[in-house]
């Protein structure tokens, strides 16, 4: 699987969470103040796990489509030697 592979992956699931986000709004809005506490709270760890996520895959994306792993084998071949280590 490649890291295109995983940010489409996340792309594909946005809607996922975008739906999330509204029915806690509206659970939230309708709740008591315990439960309103409780669906904010679980609404932002799922968020900021989605963004800590989103934030990675894109960062290793970027990091290995860089020119320098494409035109420079040597490199490729030091880095890829390194990391077994």
């Amino acid at each position: 699987m490649t890291f295109q592979d995983h940010t489409e992956g996340l792309d594909k699931h946005k809607p996922q969470l975008d739906t999330l986000n509204t029915e806690a709004r509206d659970l939230d809005r309708k709740a008591a103040l315990p439960s309103q506490t409780a669906i904010e709270q679980t609404t932002r760890n799922i968020n900021e796990r989605w963004n800590v996520l989103n934030t990675q895959v894109n960062s290793l994306f970027n990091f290995y489509s860089r020119e320098q792993w494409t035109y420079r084998p040597t490199l490729m071949l030091s880095f890829t030697y390194l990391h077994t280590l």
